[in-house]
């Protein structure tokens, strides 16, 4: 057995968060490069030369969501790999926006229009644009399952410039329903060792450091290249300021807020078909114009196929309410000023953060990110469903045949069987380290973590966690809880009674300005996360919430005077 997860510590939820995740920042064969507030394009275009001039074995390109990494490919590396008479191969998880991708990749030779002939479905046959070999990650699994096969063999054998393994978090991110992450990247590595592999994310974090150890283990048994002594990482930073951080209890509280929104829009990431297609009717049933999407509606015929289209094709959505699982957590953008609010029922960091970077924001636009209480019986439950899975894949390496009886054909989700393993032509099972790594270093201390800190009275555990993603403090977070907002409101109430006669300006605006916005949140014309308001605002912010005050300006200063 690899762990015995359910010591009589564990099962009594001591020490459990006590053994560390490997921070890729630590791995003394790489070298770190960080960059702020750049494009790709910006803070690498002289580094392209470099990485094949050195015979680099394996680049690492961390960089947040719209930062130029497609503009950066086909302004930089493709035009690079021209010159060389080389070629490129591209793998993306972005079957769905492979119109889009090609559609500007084809530009390049003039054969965009050739995509137009394409039906989606069909489009993955589309893989070679001159020079240039696109495939998803799923046709890799298929290579890595079949290296033997025709097609395969004519990627192995075909002497790649660079690999472009776009979207690598894919990784982790699929394992625990895709058996075949961890095959696709052996595959990468063993097969097309001769090229330069460049890894790129916007989430890095959790992917990197196992990336990178797989990388550096195959370089120590084979040999590194001459000079060689570290892969490059470059990281971008990704800056969240445009990002105002809202907590809710449950979806009455949801309803509330979006019909009380006016005309702005709203996207909804859940985690479960179930609950969108409750919001769905609960929206619906409110009149509220709204369409949910899944992986099915990418087909005709299917339920939100329209909206779906929409997205890819307008990067917007007409109705005023979106509500989407994890289909559009990667490639898909959306750039439409209106949507001003988005709600994340997701609690792993990489999707997260994946679903957080759909919007695209223009100079000035805020995001209202709204994020749901973690209460700690659903911590419990995640963290008990990893102790499950992690179990099963001891017994899986263990004993298969002991696996086998207890969960095949067993009418349970107790465990993710799914992402655990497959068997190969040979009948033997190859089991999925991505999976078990993900879980183990990553989803079951996280889970683990929370669950300590809220058994030590921190009921706000996981909110402090996605804070710490974004940058921020629980001081930043504003809750629309109704108890909370009433007590909020009540403090600014208290606040203009003290206040009433004369007032130094700068003080009372201030105050004015700090428990309003923590009472009634941000106004659609703030651009800030901590405004200060000026005369005429306050007078605004009275009158729109009907609080009996008035504010005088006089020569002599601000007089706060009761109008009812």
């Amino acid at each position: 057995m690899i762990y015995d997860y359910m010591t009589e510590n564990y099962k009594m939820g001591n020490g459990i968060a006590e053994f560390g995740v490997p921070d890729w920042r630590d791995i003394r064969e790489i070298r770190t490069y960080q960059y702020s507030n750049q494009y790709v394009s910006e803070a690498l275009k002289g580094e392209v030369t470099g990485w094949f001039m050195n015979n680099i074995p394996a680049v690492f390109i961390a960089s947040p969501t719209g930062s130029g990494k497609n503009y950066f490919i086909e302004q930089c590396i493709i035009p690079f790999v021209n010159i060389c008479h080389g070629n490129i191969l591209i793998l993306s998880n972005r079957i769905a926006l492979g119109r889009q991708e090609k559609k500007r990749l084809a530009k390049l030779y003039g054969r965009e229009r050739e995509i137009d002939k394409y039906t989606d479905d069909g489009l993955e046959l589309l893989t070679e644009l001159g020079n240039i070999f696109i495939y998803s990650y799923q046709k890799l699994a298929f290579f890595a399952q079949n290296p033997k096969s025709e097609e395969a063999q004519k990627i192995i054998n075909k002497k790649f410039t660079f690999v472009i393994c776009d979207e690598c978090h894919f990784f982790y991110n699929d394992a625990l329903f895709n058996p075949y992450t961890q095959i696709c990247l052996d595959f990468m590595i063993k097969y097309l060792r001769d090229t330069i592999r460049i890894y790129m994310t916007a989430t890095p974090d959790e992917i990197f450091g196992y990336i990178i150890g797989e990388e550096i283990n195959f370089l120590y048994k084979n040999g590194w290249p001459r000079n060689v002594k570290e892969l490059p990482v470059y990281q971008i930073n990704a800056d969240y300021g445009y990002i105002d951080v809202v907590t809710f209890q449950d979806d009455k509280e949801l309803e509330e807020m979006v019909q009380d929104s006016g005309d702005e829009k709203w996207i909804i990431f859940v985690t479960k078909k179930e609950h969108g297609k409750r919001l769905l009717n609960q929206f619906s049933s409110r009149d509220m114009k709204a369409a949910f999407i899944t992986s099915d509606s990418k087909k005709k015929e299917q339920e939100g196929h329209i909206a779906y289209v929409t997205l890819v094709e307008r990067q917007s959505f007409e109705e005023k309410v979106l509500i989407a699982t994890s289909v559009i957590d990667n490639g898909v953008n959306i750039k439409d000023k209106m949507v001003k609010n988005m709600v994340i029922f997701e609690h792993d960091q990489t999707r997260f953060l994946q679903m957080l970077g759909r919007i695209r924001v223009t100079d000035g636009q805020r995001i209202q990110l709204y994020i749901p209480r973690v209460h700690k019986k659903d911590v419990s439950l995640h963290l008990s469903q990893c102790v499950r899975d992690l179990r099963a894949f001891d017994k899986l390496m263990d004993n298969p045949l002991a696996f086998y009886r207890e969960y095949i054909g067993q009418e349970t989700d107790m465990i993710r069987i799914k992402g655990m393993y497959f068997w190969d032509q040979q009948g033997h099972v190859i089991p999925n380290y991505c999976f078990y790594n993900k879980l183990k270093l990553y989803d079951l201390q996280f889970w683990a973590r929370i669950k300590k800190q809220m058994d030590e009275g921190c009921e706000n555990a996981g909110l402090a966690e996605v804070c710490h993603w974004l940058g921020l403090t629980l001081e930043d977070v504003r809750s629309y809880h109704s108890e909370e907002k009433k007590t909020a409101e009540q403090e600014l109430i208290d606040y203009m009674e003290a206040s009433i006669g004369r007032v130094k300006k700068d003080e009372f605006s201030h105050e004015f300005s700090r428990l309003s916005v923590h009472a009634y949140g941000l106004r659609k014309e703030d651009k800030v996360r901590n405004p200060e308001y000026g005369l005429n605002i306050m007078k605004k912010v009275l009158k729109e919430h009907h609080l009996p005050y008035s504010i005088i300006n006089k020569r002599d200063g601000w007089y706060i005077e009761r109008t009812d």
